[in-house]
């Protein structure tokens, strides 16, 4: 059964907090339990890259749910009928790669949100908890105010238009994605690279000036910290840095 929570993560940003969470691409709910109750406020199941799909994040949700993480899903692409399937699982959150314009924003948000925010379809969903708890008025309330919308700048197109992106309502995370962000700027993977370096520094100077909190993947804790002292509430990690880099230590050191 589907529990009606409020999301943590959301609160603590409206309070100023700094969140931290961890993607994971493995179909697996032991996984989404241990990374909430080791303590991440939310976990990030990614449907963009791997083969998971909705009926898998409806089961990784409740994982969630028993561990005490916010629940959010990265979805493959900004379109209506792929987020409202997405959402119908239960999720308190939502990823959406490659924001690149204020028309992607809104419909984004249209497709999040219900009426009088957005057009999301309604219907007796597990999200709602079939009905059982609440009826339909009450559940688009809760939804509206409980969802999370994070966006991701990760291509000089979405960089270019953020002064536009950041003025549509319904978003509250502008995420900064610095891999693919490198990619658009023709210099992949080089991290030091100066383009990239001005690319970022201008993300964070708008998005810190506006009224959305600021995201980014980092992969390890002294970078998190040094985007954190600059403004960042909203740090997210990878699994893959905390299960293979201890593996291939201990078969080296073996071997």
């Amino acid at each position: 059964m589907c529990v009606i929570l409020k999301n943590r993560t959301k609160e603590k940003l409206q309070n100023g907090e700094v969140v931290v969470g961890n993607f994971t691409s493995f179909i697996s709910p032991e996984i989404v339990e241990i990374i909430g109750n080791v303590g991440f406020d939310f976990v990030v199941l990614d449907a963009e890259h791997g083969p998971m799909g909705p009926e898998s994040c409806m089961n990784l949700t409740r994982a969630a749910e028993v561990s005490n993480t916010t629940p959010i899903v990265r979805v493959p692409k900004n379109e209506t009928e792929t987020i409202l399937r997405y959402m119908d699982t239960g999720i308190q959150g939502i990823h959406v790669p490659q924001m690149n314009t204020a028309e992607d924003a809104r419909a984004c948000v249209k497709a999040v949100k219900y009426y009088p925010e957005g057009d999301r379809g309604l219907s007796r969903t597990r999200a709602g908890d079939f009905g059982v708890k609440m009826s339909l008025p009450e559940f688009l309330d809760y939804s509206n105010r409980e969802s999370l919308t994070i966006v991701h700048i990760e291509n000089m197109e979405g960089v270019n238009n953020l002064p536009e992106i950041l003025e549509v309502d319904g978003i509250d995370v502008i995420y900064i994605g610095p891999v693919d962000l490198s990619g658009s700027l023709g210099c992949p993977c080089k991290m030091d690279d100066p383009r990239l370096k001005e690319a970022i520094d201008r993300i964070i100077k708008l998005t810190v000036e506006s009224d959305k909190y600021l995201g980014i993947y980092v992969g390890d804790v002294e970078t998190a910290k040094k985007y954190i002292d600059r403004g960042a509430q909203y740090i997210a990690t990878s699994i893959y840095g905390f299960i293979i880099p201890p593996m291939q230590d201990f078969v080296k050191r073996l071997k």
